[in-house]
């Protein structure tokens, strides 16, 4: 009879515990679908691609234009790092794969001085199927919509995909998160940051890839990308 009832218990529990995982599971799919919604609605009006890089080479003429005064009148100037955080690192990579948008600026191509180094936080992004196998293509693109609009799902660059032979040959330091989204591991799946220095240290080009124990949201005021850039300082300063 004890037996009889253990058994029972056990049913009630496994019952239980399935009919919970059933409504998690269904919360979370209902969660994921209105994020999905409010991402495809809110990315409407978002600024182009082509007007994020042109917004960067504004800023690149502004420091050449203005060397002085943005490394604080040190003599020799100070060093010029070049890149971004999270969308701002692909927009980054990006225009280095595009010497021509520099050329029409009067800017030097990536690899004939355009800066010192490159530093690349939380990004690169993966923006193509084969660089996302674990996500669903929705997922792939409602990410893609959000960060760069709506218009420019389709037609989004890849860094990984694009990289060429004359990427500046000067040091890239590319640092990640070991858990970028929480830890969860089907977002994670965007980042491509290790395989992009991978991809440069096969042309040649100084990098490196170091993840940090932090997350996306929080990295650039946490302790450990202080230490990281304290340490790797050195490193971007010694030739290569």
């Amino acid at each position: 009879m004890t037996g009889a009832r253990m058994m029972i218990t056990v049913a009630v529990i496994v019952l239980a515990l399935s009919a919970q995982a059933q409504i998690m599971a269904a919360s979370l799919a209902a969660f994921l679908l209105l994020v999905w919604v409010l991402w495809i609605a809110c990315a409407r009006g978002s600024a182009s691609f082509d007007a994020m890089l042109d917004d960067v080479v504004s800023a690149l003429c502004w420091i050449r234009s203005n060397t002085q005064c943005a490394t604080g009148g040190l003599r020799p100037p100070a060093a010029v790092i070049f890149g971004g955080y999270s969308s701002g690192a692909h927009v980054a990579a990006s225009l280095l794969n595009r010497p021509h948008l520099l050329a029409a600026r009067g800017l030097p191509a990536p690899c004939e001085g355009l800066c010192d180094g490159v530093l690349y936080v939380s990004g690169v992004l993966a923006t193509r199927p084969s660089e996302c196998r674990l996500a669903p293509s929705w997922l792939t693109d409602a990410v893609v919509r959000v960060v760069f609009g709506k218009d420019e799902a389709f037609k989004m660059p890849s860094p990984l995909h694009e990289i060429k032979s004359e990427a500046p040959r000067v040091p890239h330091l590319l640092i990640g998160c070991k858990h970028e989204v929480f830890g969860l591991s089907l977002l994670d799946v965007f980042f491509c940051s290790a395989d992009y220095a991978a991809a440069l240290r096969q042309l040649g080009v100084p990098a490196r890839y170091l993840a940090v124990s932090s997350d996306h949201w929080r990295i650039l005021n946490s302790r450990a990308l202080s230490e990281v850039l304290g340490r790797e300082r050195a490193w971007f300063a010694c030739p290569h």
